[in-house]
């Protein structure tokens, strides 16, 4: 027979498992989104490119022609980088009225390519990291309580 201990046990490690998968899955599924994010927002940023070289050519304004190469500079910096390297690129170069206008109307979704497995697989990591962090903090506040990990179960 399988005393309540042992049960009790075996249910928090169960327990775990499970709340370290739920947040692998959803670390991963946040991050997958980035890749589709970021092909929304350069569409949107080459439109913006494309109207400022127009409007620029069409009626003699250094400052929108000047507006134009900086959006392209940030597109190619950002279009030129390595997958990995896409987020961080992103970041500095985005421009944050378009980026904002674009998460308006983001449709989410994911990318079955390499740099969406990389994504998801980078939100994992970083989820069962964080995870692990919070359960490590948890269980030193309660050891400071007193609360032993046998005793809980």
């Amino acid at each position: 027979m399988i005393g309540t201990r042992t049960m009790g046990a075996f249910a928090l490690n169960t327990l775990d498992r499970f709340l370290a998968a739920l947040a692998g899955a959803a670390g991963g599924l946040v991050f997958v989104q980035f890749p589709q994010f970021l092909a929304q927002y350069l569409q949107r940023l080459g439109g913006h490119i494309d109207e400022a070289t127009l409007s620029a050519a069409k009626f003699k304004i250094p400052e929108l022609a000047a507006r134009a190469q900086e959006l392209k500079t940030g597109l190619e910096a950002i279009s030129g980088a390595p997958a990995l390297m896409k987020l961080p690129s992103f970041l500095y170069h985005a421009q944050w009225d378009i980026a904002k206008a674009a998460w308006k109307n983001f449709t989410p979704g994911m990318t079955f390519n390499d740099a969406g497995l990389l994504y998801f697989f980078c939100g994992l990591v970083i989820a069962l990291l964080l995870y692990g962090g919070v359960k490590f903090a948890l269980v030193k506040a309660l050891a400071a309580l007193g609360v032993r990990r046998d005793a809980a179960a």
